[in-house]
């Protein structure tokens, strides 16, 4: 049995967008991240005269906001579209002028608990990052199209990372040589070229003992040392390159 909306996902922000939009009364309030429609219940819960409608990219995030609210009748409409059309779609259902706009940026646990999606790294899966998985290029597709100047692009404006042109430079290196199709294989391809940072203390690998007192457990010390370093920029690498991506395909480039 699939779990209801309720028990995927639950806001911790209730409290602060009632404040936010209090009084409620009459008001229309558009919720431009549904997601799984926890804040647009809070606000249909508090005040039985005002209306909530909600926009995702996400056909998945639509059915279940509907399935959750479907209780409050017609004071909520879901609308499956980009927020930044929502004027256009306002008009059409006849809703305005708006007294609230909430916009909770980001991706949801909707699509970081499912591989299938390909936005998180904890599970290998296929490399899709799309918000609507009806439309436009995977993140696979663009990542083995793009050229490296686009990729470098990519990851140096919407990741602000500071390593793009050896990243965009390993990732070209690598899908000459195989494509880059999953969650696991794209840190595994830019983790060669993202350097070990020791700037931090959190980055910063145990002290090995001085040649002096070397034996054989520092010896063998050495190789978990080397590879604790690449785990490390693996791990560190993909952080950023799933901003980068995730960002990219959020805005709907």
């Amino acid at each position: 049995m699939n779990p209801a909306p309720q028990e995927i996902h639950r806001p911790v922000l209730t409290d602060v967008v009632l404040r936010m939009f209090a009084p409620l009364a009459s008001k229309t309030v558009v919720d431009g991240t549904l997601g799984l429609g926890g804040h647009s219940e809070a606000l249909l819960q508090e005040d039985r005269t005002v209306r909530v409608v909600g926009f995702d990219r996400d056909p998945e995030a639509i059915a279940l906001a509907r399935q959750r609210l479907s209780n409050y009748g017609d004071r909520f409409r879901a609308i499956q579209a980009n927020t930044r059309d929502l004027n256009r779609h306002l008009d059409v259902l006849g809703e305005g002028p708006i007294d609230g706009l909430l916009l909770d940026l980001g991706v949801s646990s909707l699509q970081l608990d499912r591989p299938d999606r390909g936005f998180s790294f904890r599970h290998d899966g296929p490399l899709d990052m799309r918000m609507n998985p009806t439309e436009g290029p995977t993140a696979s597709e663009w990542l083995n199209q793009a050229d490296e100047t686009e990729i470098r692009h990519c990851l140096a404006t919407y990741g602000e990372e500071r390593f793009a042109p050896r990243i965009a430079r390993a990732l070209v290196r690598e899908r000459a040589v195989r494509p880059i199709r999953t969650t696991g294989q794209l840190p595994r391809s830019s983790a060669r070229r993202y350097p070990f940072d020791t700037t931090t203390a959190a980055s910063t690998p145990p002290p090995v003992p001085s040649r002096r007192f070397a034996s054989r457990s520092t010896k063998s010390f050495r190789p978990w040392k080397r590879r604790w370093r690449r785990d490390f920029a693996a791990y560190a690498s993909a952080a950023f390159l799933w901003r980068s991506a995730s960002t990219l395909w959020r805005i709907g480039s």
